[in-house]
């Protein structure tokens, strides 16, 4: 605590050493803090000095220096957004396996108030963990409004940088996927899952990929989008790959459809009908479960006569599983 004391003493302190602008802090000043209230003096001088001018340093934030920050995310006179607990999980275990410097700071006006950063500052907290980070004190305060305007990186962005192909439409087969395997009674709707483990769940089921590119055949066709296509023939694959391709042929081109009373001929002609309808009216997890009727039909060797699902006798129907 000795250095703590020369810093910032209890009564007329000696002026500090100026904060370094470049590099990594001070990090025997930040591994001394024991409690917040050491943290809170650094935090105070640190947005003092930066009266001045804007000031910027590398730092290395513990669950201390963290807790110091949040405490000036909100007053009698200033709220910060409503953070996102989703947000904050990520955050959370992005921190346990091993923070990388992204070069995104965490700001302070020149009002001492925090204005960007509070997801990675209660990450931290939570976590227990330490981060390196840049922060920038002193900026104008009515800067707020414009930090974090920009567009969102979805997951298809996240699939597009680890260069999977297709990866808008990729990344939305896997959503619909992880909600046939991991969610209990699905009914049809993408869950919401981050995109790390969306993306890992993606290189796990391989064949995935070649789903996707018979998902824009028929997409191409305006039948079905291409999401929900890719995710369907991947799950038919499971049972029989070939079998799968053969439905989706008959289904893209129409080719060896010689009965009314085939199962796909009938699911066609469905499709077909609502693509011309100025509204259509069918919802893509209706189409979805249509397909899989018209599927399970076919490997039972049963007609179809209609296609049913969620109709008012059975308004929370689980998602039909392919046989």
């Amino acid at each position: 605590m000795e250095m703590l004391d020369r810093l910032f003493g209890t009564a007329e302190p000696m002026a500090p050493r100026a904060p370094v602008k470049t590099g990594m802090g001070d990090p025997d000043v930040l591994s001394s803090m024991k409690d917040t209230g050491d943290a809170r003096k650094r935090l105070r001088w640190w947005c003092q000095e930066a009266n001045k001018e804007p000031q910027a340093h590398f730092l290395t934030i513990d669950p201390s220096m963290a807790c110091a920050m949040m405490e000036r995310n909100q007053d009698d006179e200033w709220r910060n957004r409503p953070s996102s607990e989703k947000g904050v999980r990520r955050y959370v275990r992005a921190m346990k396996t091993g923070w990388k410097l992204t070069g995104e700071t965490i700001v302070f006006g020149r009002s001492g108030r925090l204005l960007n950063g509070q997801h990675r500052l209660k990450a931290c907290m939570d976590s227990g963990a330490t981060f390196p980070c840049l922060v920038a004190f002193g900026i104008d305060d009515n800067a707020f409004t414009f930090m974090d305007s920009g567009i969102k990186r979805t997951a298809g962005h996240i699939f597009a940088i680890d260069g999977v192909p297709n990866a808008a439409g990729a990344s939305a087969a896997a959503r619909l996927l992880y909600g046939y395997d991991k969610e209990r009674d699905w009914g049809g709707n993408a869950p919401d899952v981050d995109s790390d483990p969306l993306l890992a769940f993606y290189h796990e089921n391989e064949g995935l990929a070649e789903s996707v590119n018979v998902g824009q055949r028929l997409y191409h066709t305006r039948l079905m989008v291409i999401s929900w296509a890719s995710f369907l023939h991947y799950v038919m694959t499971r049972k029989s790959r070939s079998e799968a391709n053969d439905f989706f042929e008959k289904l893209i081109t129409g080719i060896g459809l010689t009965s009314k009373n085939d199962p796909v001929w009938k699911l066609r002609n469905k499709l077909e009908t609502n693509a011309r309808s100025d509204s259509a009216s069918l919802s893509l997890p209706h189409i979805g479960a249509f397909t899989v009727q018209a599927w399970n039909a076919v490997r039972t060797g049963s007609s179809r006569d209609l296609f049913r699902w969620r109709g008012e006798q059975a308004p929370n129907q689980s998602f039909p599983r392919v046989v």
